[in-house]
């Protein structure tokens, strides 16, 4: 009788500590939720922590690299980014709270990353273990490794360490605990638990495949480090478009509806233009540095188009009152302060993905929104002078041809191959073309005291300069072509154009597409083949 009560008393007191506990994590949760403290902090915090790792890593890992080096710390701190960023995201789709505070409970809770190089300096004796991701050469199978929690660690004597696995292992069941607390039923929290254990996995496995893919590129395997830098950027791109999705997906759309396509393109465009020219003549050899400079520059470009954008439609806000009346601003569909650090936002994104390319890159996408910083913003707004502000948004057609030739080719931009007459000479004719993009703000810019040349000889007769600024090019195609189909294509083209400028019903966006399709067609007929 008294051993039941004895065991009774056990269960109850088991039962009572359980309910305390789960209160006191609730607690936790609802008091990180609901936080005044502002989110930035959260983020420097994860920062910050995921450095202090790096630092006690120094005194575990085993590795003969050091763990202070500067590929080592960016490599894993981006790999601690792509964990939370991807995890914030799940967590946010299972249980529909909102992202800010699902963020808010998960980026404190990576304070559990100090405990791996404790716990494998413990159990190891005070010798430490060799923290790596799972590598194709030692680790072998991958099913077999993903359904074995990681597999067998000491055979290899690398990988995923004992202190590593313990984390995995007490984040999994916090996780199942916070499911549990956000009424998830238990099947629906083993899936979701099961998610959570395969992005991490999946973030250990990168190496198989960075493998994978250079096998499909027929590429050589560089140091691993150096691909996984690579890859996780590329992931936190595509992840951070999700998040901002689901975070205000009216936001969002705002954005995406305002990102001003066709211009876009064109610089874009640009860039490739120099690429192929490169390939064209220089015969280089395609490497993994290469190809990732294909996906970041083109990322980067994006960001400093929308910070350009969105800075310029900040100061252009009397302007397109009168001229461009579906500008987010002027509908009231954003809140003017969020807009701002948006843009702002974009500003450093434009920066960081340039510079995981290399510092030609971070410089020309600084100059590319540099030159249209000075031609929109106070004090300078170059944009009041007539005809010759466009030569800064000319330069970052031009800068952006040099910079797509000196990735691939390997020559410096100050040592591309183009004559200072050339390159003059195609700067004052992207000038003068370029003046067709004040012809749709005419209203906007002449209330304003902007003296474009619509405002200043009149919207017909502007036209007319401009529509023959923008014939001129095309007639020089027509006179060096060699080809009868090019010949008969552009003067076409070259007349249309002539139309479309001078329509009384004027439209921009028939002017820009026949303009790229005219670059991509020399693109595919001289550069590609």
């Amino acid at each position: 009788m008294l051993s039941k009560i004895h065991h009774l008393l056990l269960i109850a007191y088991f039962l009572y500590t359980y309910y305390k506990m789960l209160e006191r994590f609730k607690g936790i949760i609802e008091k990180l939720e609901n936080s005044r403290t502002p989110f930035y902090y959260f983020v420097l915090s994860f920062l910050f922590v995921t450095f202090v790792r790096s630092f006690f890593e120094c005194f575990s890992d085993t590795d003969p690299f050091g763990a202070l080096k500067l590929i080592l710390i960016t490599d894993y701190t981006l790999s601690y980014i792509v964990f939370a960023t991807a995890i914030i995201l799940l967590v946010h789709l299972v249980t529909k709270t909102e992202l800010i505070k699902v963020a808010k409970v998960i980026l404190p809770g990576f304070i559990v990353l100090i405990s791996v190089p404790i716990n494998d300096l413990i159990m190891s004796g005070g010798k430490g273990y060799d923290i790596a991701y799972l590598l194709p050469e030692i680790h072998g199978n991958l099913l077999h490794r993903f359904l074995t929690f990681f597999g067998e660690f000491y055979s290899s004597g690398m990988g995923a360490t004992p202190g590593i696995r313990v984390e995995i292992a007490f984040v999994l069941l916090a996780f199942f605990v916070y499911f549990y607390i956000k009424k998830i039923n238990f099947i629906k929290n083993l899936f979701s638990v099961f998610a959570i254990y395969s992005i991490i996995f999946s973030v250990f496995a990168v190496p198989y495949f960075i493998s994978f893919l250079l096998k499909i590129l027929k590429l050589e395997l560089e140091h691993p480090q150096i691909l996984t830098v690579n890859l996780f950027p590329l992931i936190l791109f595509l992840i951070g478009i999700l998040l901002f999705y689901f975070a205000d997906r009216n936001y969002f759309k705002v954005i995406l509806k305002d990102i001003r396509l066709f211009r876009l393109f064109h610089y874009e465009m640009m860039f490739f233009v120099g690429v192929f020219v490169a390939y064209k003549i220089c015969d280089p050899v395609f490497t993994v540095s290469i190809f990732f400079s294909f996906l970041f520059v083109p990322i980067s470009i994006v960001f400093a188009w929308l910070y350009s954008v969105m800075t310029n439609n900040i100061e252009d806000y009397e302007i397109d009152k009168i001229s461009n009346q579906q500008r987010p601003l002027i509908k009231k569909e954003v809140d003017s302060a969020l807009y701002n650090k948006t843009a702002w936002s974009f500003f450093f994104l434009a920066l960081i993905y340039a510079g995981f390319v290399n510092f030609v890159s971070f410089f020309v996408i600084l100059l590319f929104i540099g030159n249209y910083f000075l031609y929109s913003m106070p004090p300078f707004r170059l944009k009041r002078i007539p005809f010759f502000s466009k030569t800064f948004i000319a330069l970052n057609s031009l800068v952006l041809v040099m910079l797509g030739f000196s990735i691939v080719s390997g020559v410096t931009i100050e040592n591309i191959p183009v004559s200072g007459p050339l390159f003059f000479s195609l700067l004052l004719v992207l000038t003068a073309m370029i003046n067709f993009i004040d012809i749709k703000d005419y209203d906007g810019d002449k209330k304003e005291g902007i003296k474009t040349l619509p405002v200043l000889l009149g919207l017909k007769r502007s036209k007319i300069l401009i529509s023959i600024f923008f014939g001129v090019p095309y007639l020089l195609v027509f006179l060096i072509a060699k080809d009868l189909m090019t010949l008969i294509i552009f003067f076409l083209l070259g007349v249309f154009q002539v139309y479309l400028i001078n329509r009384v019903d004027y439209k921009e966006k028939y002017v820009f597409t026949i303009y790229l399709l005219s670059i991509f067609y020399l693109i595919s007929k001289y550069l590609l083949f």
